[in-house]
């Protein structure tokens, strides 16, 4: 019967393909069954059914994959797909199969009088669709083949005018003034009618592309078209529209033009997908940047942190040159610091959460923030609260140096006074409920504030988002306050924004408190476990074999050194229970160290390994567990934690 509605049941489960299939089948529907990949697409090809519902855990091809081919055969590429299945159905399943094709997304179980809903929804949305291509292949064949006559068919498709996805104008060729324009040009601009008739056709154009505009009108005016002309419109309220402009003649019989008929299709959506996809490669090539310059500036990271230890762990030095080196040291650990933030945001590294004093962190970002901006800023801090939260001290450093950042440079021109303040607060369940969902409790109060030029209220709802800037051209990505909104909301916090122009900005943090107790960071003396293993300690830079084997010996232990992977192995070889512990490098030449600690761990099964590495893109993606060592640290070595750690781990043994 033309009238029966056929689907396409793929699932590689009996019951619930039978099951499936006789509740539809009950119910008008003509089934077509399919137990694999492979049969629902031949199956597609000659069948071409209504719809499709189709399982993502297929025996013999996934069914993304499945959808992804039907989608890009123009034979089925039309063919309704619904994804029906009861696996993989988190967001961020059900995201991955929308973008491979998929029309609609099931998770099962559902009800069957649900079911049976949405199906008939599904139809009514294929109908229209099916209606709405029909016509649109009709008119683009009107215009193209008849456009002379597009007069007289008017009225007939007024409808289809009225509702394109395109937005069109007919304008008169000698004044450039619109005739006439579909509601969808009024929906998109926001102008009445009344307000885009009758007026000049660059009313509707941003003015950036005025020049565009004449050069497009010229074309048109020698060659009675113009064809994919990218522009920008303007709406009503000064927001932007990209669109492709097309401009076809409507001529009498002795080939007079009588207007023009012109069209544009909305790019808006596709030149910010572009953009994000620019951005996107461009943190992307960052990243592999970072990862590629870490190894290298860890290990001279190494060699100054290490020898000034060295250096500071003598005796008799007068006051003036341990203060230097104190100095040195200090500017060291920043470096250090300052090199995980980079990989953090180039997200080549996860930060582990610890208990963390945010205090010191401001008062060590506002110290780097005063020698970089101008003196006509004022800076004010009033700290007023010392307690713990859970976090990662490089990832609130940076939420701190942004939002500082931005506030300075808001009062650039104009100078003023940028504050910092942190209080304890306790937030009720009244609190909690005009703080938009913010849980109750206690909570550290976190205030960046500026007196810059404000912010518009259209562009406040906005500032959290991805890739929104206010900013000209490669002077802001856009991504600095989204990353700051997405760890806030890691940490379980808030964040709130208000602002007045011409007075300046205020971004309100909440963090939870911790009951633990945090790290302020400061240096103390500490008494460093030592011992008298014996260690082989590998690195090919020679620099940092010297500082290693310097700081182990000065621990107690007896260490052997040496600059290559191959002779560590023949060492290890010859007398395997010469060692206690092995600390190697990771990236060196000939044998990476994963690949020496498990040819040694062949040798001798117990021997406790530590890895280490400035950065090894390798390392990112296994686990201590992956190659049987121990510990794995990062570089610079730095005396304290390489004590702890070796201790930790011979005590362990």
């Amino acid at each position: 019967m033309p009238n029966e509605k056929t689907i396409l049941i793929v699932e590689d489960e009996p019951h619930i393909l039978a099951g499936t299939a006789k509740l539809l089948s009950d119910n008008g529907y003509v089934i077509i069954e399919a137990e694999n990949g492979t049969t629902a697409i031949d199956i597609a090809q000659t069948h071409r059914p209504d719809l499709i519902l189709l399982d993502l855990g297929l025996p013999d091809i996934d069914g993304l994959d499945v959808c992804h081919r039907l989608k890009s055969d123009p034979q089925t590429s039309t063919i309704y797909i619904c994804i029906f299945s009861g696996r993989r159905t988190e967001p961020a399943d059900q995201s991955e199969g929308l973008e491979t094709g998929a029309d609609d997304f099931i998770t099962r179980p559902i009800d069957n009088k649900v079911l049976l809903s949405r199906i008939k929804a599904m139809f009514r949305v294929i109908g229209a669709e099916q209606k709405l291509l029909k016509y649109t292949q009709e008119l683009e064949t009107i215009i193209d083949q008849k456009i002379a006559e597009l007069k007289g068919s008017e009225q007939r498709y007024r409808n289809i005018y009225h509702n394109s996805p395109d937005m069109y104008v007919s304008v008169d060729p000698t004044n450039g003034e619109i005739l006439l324009c579909n509601d969808t040009l009024l929906q998109k601009t926001g102008y009445s009618r009344e307000e885009i008739v009758g007026h000049p056709i660059f009313k509707v154009y941003h003015e950036d592309c005025f020049d565009d505009v004449q050069a497009a009108f010229n074309q048109f005016v020698d060659t009675g078209k113009v064809e994919d002309k990218e522009l920008v419109l303007k709406r009503k309220d000064g927001g932007k529209i990209d669109v492709i402009l097309n401009v076809n003649a409507v001529k009498d019989d002795d080939g007079k033009i009588i207007h023009s008929i012109s069209s544009w299709r909305d790019i808006t959506e596709q030149k910010k997908l572009q953009a994000e996809l620019h951005q996107s490669q461009k943190l992307e090539s960052i990243g592999t940047l970072a990862g590629g310059i870490a190894h290298d500036f860890n290990n001279i990271l190494s060699s100054i942190l290490g020898y000034t230890e060295l250096a500071l762990s003598g005796a008799g030095l007068d006051d003036a040159v341990r203060d230097d080196l104190q100095e040195v040291y200090a500017a060291g650990l920043r470096a250090k610091e300052l090199v995980g933030q980079i990989m953090t945001f180039a997200r080549q590294s996860d930060e582990e959460l610890t208990p963390i004093k945010v205090d010191f962190i401001i008062k060590e970002v506002l110290k780097f923030i005063r020698s970089s901006i101008p003196t006509t800023i004022e800076i004010k801090k009033n700290i007023a609260s010392n307690s713990v939260i859970m976090g990662s001290a490089p990832q609130i450093h940076r939420i701190l140096m942004n939002l500082c950042t931005n506030g300075a440079q808001a009062m650039e021109e104009a100078g003023g006074t940028l504050s910092v303040s942190l209080a304890d607060r306790t937030i009720n369940a009244e609190a909690a409920n005009e703080q938009q969902s913010l849980k109750s409790g206690n909570y550290i109060e976190l205030k960046v504030s500026d007196t810059g030029h404000g912010i518009k209220p259209d562009h406040l709802d906005k500032v959290f988002e991805p890739y929104f800037t206010t900013k000209g051209p490669g002077e802001g990505s856009g991504m600095g306050l989204a990353m700051v909104h997405s760890l806030v909301e890691t940490y379980g916090g808030k964040i709130f924004v208000q602002s007045n122009l011409g007075e300046g900005t205020t971004f309100t943090i909440y963090l939870p408190i911790a009951k633990k107790q945090g790290t302020d960071q400061t240096t103390r003396p500490v008494e460093l476990p030592t011992g008298n293993e014996r260690i082989l300690f590998v690195d090919d830079e020679k620099q940092i074999a010297r500082i290693g084997d310097r700081i182990l010996s000065q621990l107690g232990y007896r260490v052997t050194a040496t600059t290559s992977s191959e002779d560590a192995l023949e060492i290890f070889q010859a007398n395997p229970d010469e060692f206690d512990l092995v600390i190697t490098d990771m990236t060196m030449p000939k044998i990476a160290g994963d690949q020496l600690a498990q040819e040694m761990i062949l040798l001798k099964p117990e021997i406790p390994i530590i890895l280490c590495s400035g950065y090894s893109k390798r390392l990112a993606s296994i686990s201590k567990a992956d190659i049987g060592v121990k510990a794995i640290t990062k570089k610079p070595l730095i005396k304290e934690e390489l004590a702890k750690t070796v201790r930790k781990v011979l005590d362990k043994k």
